[in-house]
């Protein structure tokens, strides 16, 4: 086991095309459903500041991914 190789992985998907699947993976029908359950339980302002949190939190995970990725450019990514 200690002879084994590292293997790279090749860069096929275009940045749009990235953006596209991530976009597509975080929204999905419950953004356009529940927020009509929301405003009657929380009032607008409430519904606003939920999705602003929401978003913070997306943002640290995601900032957090960018690190190890740098940190540990293997194949398998979070897995290896």
């Amino acid at each position: 086991m200690a002879n084994r190789e590292r293997r790279k992985l090749e860069r096929s998907l275009k940045p749009h095309w990235v953006w596209a699947i991530a976009f597509g993976s975080a929204i999905g029908w419950g953004a356009f459903v529940l927020p009509t359950d929301w405003i009657g339980q929380a009032g607008p302002i409430g519904v606003v500041i939920g999705l602003l949190l929401g978003a913070g939190l997306m943002m640290i995970i995601g900032v957090s991914y960018g690190f190890l990725i740098e940190k540990f450019p293997v194949t398998g990514g979070e897995f290896a």
